[in-house]
């Protein structure tokens, strides 16, 4: 299940799409499992700093990948970009909604720029070593 605030209900169409894309990628690659993992680990090993640190990396590449994912489906960097910069805005106002650590923990300021500097990909496939650029 997907929560979104109820602010959501009035968001251009486009943008509302590529959100459902970024969670349904989140979904498709069970980050909500890396995610209990990652608490669990947190809490056991509490009073190792270096815990903190590393779910935090976590996090973030986990943000990072799906918003890679928004992008490789088509959807153009400028108006995710948007997108982002709304549901920041709106989670700031109302830190109550499902998802609010996601968009506010995962630092929206980087992400925002990742995906404004983000390069059209090809077929997503790697390149063999040695293989001309395309």
């Amino acid at each position: 299940m997907i929560l979104l605030p109820r602010a959501a209900t009035v968001w251009p169409p486009q943008e509302l799409d590529a959100l459902l894309t970024h969670e349904r990628a989140h979904l498709a690659r069970r980050d909500h499992m890396i995610a209990v993992m990652c608490d669990l680990a947190t809490a056991l090993y509490w009073l190792n700093p270096l815990t903190q640190v590393a779910a935090r990396a976590v996090e973030n590449e986990r943000e990072l990948a799906c918003d890679d994912e928004v992008l490789r489906a088509g959807v153009k960097p400028s108006l995710y970009a948007n997108a982002l910069i709304r549901i920041s805005k709106t989670v700031r106002l109302s830190r109550r909604i499902a998802g609010a650590p996601a968009i506010t923990g995962s630092r929206p300021d980087v992400r925002i720029r990742h995906v404004l500097r983000h390069e059209p990909h090809g077929s997503g496939a790697t390149p063999s070593p040695g293989a001309p650029p395309c």
